[in-house]
């Protein structure tokens, strides 16, 4: 993941912001660098422009769900990781 004395950075993609609220506090007091957003649209543009270590999403959203983040990961964002939660 980060090097030395960097925080690992996660960006947490869910439609459900009560969800989204509980995983951001969760993994802030872990010590991550924690982004949030509740669209996967977003989501895609926060990854083309940074870059994270770890992207939390839920499956099923609105209009772009959270296979199509695996999926833009998998295509251009090898280093980063993915949890997949329903």
């Amino acid at each position: 993941m980060t090097g030395p004395g960097e925080r690992d950075r996660i960006l947490a993609v869910d439609d459900a912001v009560e969800t989204l609220e509980v995983i951001r506090r969760n993994l802030t007091a872990a010590g991550y660098e924690v982004y949030t957003t509740s669209s996967a649209s977003e989501a895609l543009q926060m990854l083309d422009t940074s870059p994270v270590d770890l992207v939390v999403t839920d499956l099923k959203m609105p209009k772009v769900g959270g296979l199509d983040i695996v999926r833009h990961v998998r295509e251009n964002l090898r280093d980063t990781e993915v949890m997949v939660i329903t």
